[in-house]
C-alpha cells in the first residue's frame, strides 16, 4: 500500500462491547497487506479509543495499526516514511507494527524515517590558500525535523575519506570531530571550545565552528585550515546525513575547492588564557597558561608576551616576555622600557621587579604542531596588590615581525590582605 500527498486527520477508531470489540485500532489506517509507504504526507490529530469488549482487553493503540497478515501468515509489518510527517495519537501510539506469529500480543516498532537531505553548500566553488581558515555553510535537511538527523558531515576531498578533510557533528552528543589520514578514526571536541583538531590535510577549529538547529533544517558552519600538504587546483567537496533511523544519503558532491600555495608568511595569533579570571592573595604564585599560535608552525614564533597591568600599559607592570629562539625569560623594569632581568626555562632563577616575580624553574614552555603554550609561573608582591581586578594582556611576533598585537585575555584581582 502506497500513500502520497495526503492528509490523514481527525480520524477515530473505538472498539466496540462485543466479544471482539475490545479493541481500538487504526484510526487513520488499518493495513493488513504488511507493507506501508506514506510519501508527502501528514497524519496527525488521530484518536484510538478501546471498548469494553474482551478482544486484546479493551486496547486502544495505533493512529496507523499495521498487521502483516494474508492467507500465508507470510508479510512482515513495515511503515515507510518519505518526507512525511507523523505526529500523534490520543489514546495510544502512532505507530503499531504487527507480525504473523505473534498477532493475539502485538509488537510495538518504531517507523522507518525517510532519508534526510543534503541541502546546500555555501561556497559552493571557492579558492583559498594553504594556512589560511576557509568557512563552508553546510545545509542538511529531514522532513521529520533536524531532531531526526543523527550526524552530519563535511569531505574535502576523495569519497573514501582517505587523505581527506572528512569532518563530523554529532547531534545527540553535540560532538565535532575529524577523521585520521586513513579515514577511520577520529578526534573530537565541544563546538564552540578552544581546540583545534587536525590530521596531515587540514585542521577543524572548534571555537569558530558553529551549529543552528531550526525547524527540518540542521546548519553547521565549518571552520577549515588546509595544509600544504593539500594543495590541489580542484578537490571535490562533498556532505553526507545520516538520521536516527541510520538511513543516510551521501556523500553527494556539492562543490570544489582550489587550494593554493601558501606564498606570503601568515601572521601568527593568540589563543586562550587559563585562567582568564582569578583572584588570589598577594605572595602567593600562580600559574597562568597562555597558548600562542602560528599557521605556519610553533617554529615560526619568534617572541611572546605576558602583561599584567593596572591600565594595560608597561609601566609599574608585571610584564614578561619569552624570546623562542634565543630560549630565553625576560621581566621588564619598572617604567616598562627595557629588559631588566633574563634566565633560561628550566633553570632555578627568580626574575623580578617591583611589582611581582617570575620563576624561571616552575614556567614550562611546549610547541606542538602550530601552537606554542607558555605556563607563566607569577608571584605578585604586597605592592601590586589591590582590590581593583589588573588586566591580563597578551601579544606574539613572528619571525617575519608580523605581530598579534596587545590583547586583554583576563583579569586579575590580587588582594591586598591574606584572609
Amino acid at each position: 500500500m502506497t500513500i502520497a500527498e495526503s492528509n490523514l486527520q481527525g480520524n477515530v477508531a473505538t472498539g466496540g462491547s462485543g466479544g471482539m470489540g475490545g479493541s481500538g485500532f487504526g484510526a487513520a489506517l488499518f493495513n493488513l497487506n504488511g507493507s506501508v509507504t506514506i510519501i508527502d504526507s501528514t497524519v496527525k490529530d488521530n484518536v484510538v479509543t478501546g471498548g469494553t469488549g474482551t478482544a486484546e482487553n479493551g486496547m486502544a493503540d495505533g493512529a496507523i495499526y499495521n498487521l502483516g497478515y494474508d492467507g500465508n501468515l507470510s508479510p512482515e509489518a513495515t511503515v515507510s516514511l518519505i518526507r512525511s510527517t507523523i505526529t500523534n495519537t490520543v489514546g495510544g501510539k502512532s505507530i503499531v507494527h504487527k507480525r504473523p506469529a505473534i498477532v493475539s500480543g502485538g509488537l510495538s516498532n518504531n517507523a522507518t524515517l525517510g532519508e534526510p537531505s543534503v541541502v546546500r553548500l555555501t561556497p559552493a566553488s571557492v579558492t583559498s590558500a594553504a594556512g589560511s581558515a576557509q568557512s563552508f555553510a553546510s545545509v542538511y535537511t529531514d522532513a521529520n525535523g533536524y531532531s531526526t538527523l543523527k550526524t552530519v558531515e563535511f569531505i574535502a576531498g576523495p569519497g573514501s575519506g582517505v587523505g581527506a578533510i572528512w569532518v563530523k557533528f554529532d547531534r545527540i552528543k553535540n560532538l565535532l570531530s575529524i577523521y585520521n589520514d586513513a579515514g577511520v578514526g577520529v578526534k573530537s571536541c565541544t563546538p564552540g571550545s578552544a581546540v583545534i583538531l587536525q590530521n596531515s590535510q587540514g585542521k577543524l577549529n572548534c571555537g569558530k565552528t558553529s551549529v543552528k538547529k531550526s525547524g527540518m533544517d540542521l546548519v553547521v558552519n565549518w571552520s577549515i585550515i588546509p595544509k600544504a600538504a593539500f594543495v590541489s587546483p580542484s578537490q571535490p567537496v562533498a556532505m553526507r546525513a545520516t538520521n536516527t533511523s541510520d538511513v543516510a544519503v551521501g556523500p553527494v558532491v556539492m562543490g570544489n575547492w582550489t587550494i593554493l600555495e601558501a606564498n606570503t608568511n601568515t601572521p601568527p595569533s593568540l589563543g586562550s588564557l587559563t585562567p582568564d579570571t582569578l583572584t588570589s592573595p598577594f605572595d602567593v604564585p600562580q600559574t597562568f597558561t597562555a597558548i600562542y599560535s602560528d599557521p605556519d608552525g610553533y617554529a615560526n614564533i619568534k617572541k611572546v608576551d605576558l602583561r599584567v597591568s593596572r591600565t594595560g600599559g608597561g609601566a609599574k607592570a608585571i610584564w614578561m616576555t619569552y624570546d623562542r629562539n634565543k630560549d630565553q625569560l625576560s621581566i621588564y623594569n619598572n617604567a616598562g622600557t627595557a629588559v631588566l632581568q633574563s634566565c633560561t626555562p628550566g633553570s632555578a632563577v627568580i626574575l623580578q621587579n617591583s611589582q611581582g616575580k617570575l620563576d624561571c624553574l616552575l614556567t614550562t614552555i611546549t610547541g606542538l604542531d602550530d601552537e606554542l603554550t607558555v605556563n607563566w609561573n607569577i608571584t605578585p608582591k604586597a605592592a601590586f596588590a589591590s582590590s581593583t581586578p589588573k588586566q591580563v594582556g597578551a601579544r606574539v611576533k613572528d619571525n617575519s615581525n608580523a605581530l598579534d598585537g596587545w590583547t586583554l585575555l583576563g583579569s586579575w584581582t590580587i588582594e591586598p590582605t591574606i584572609e
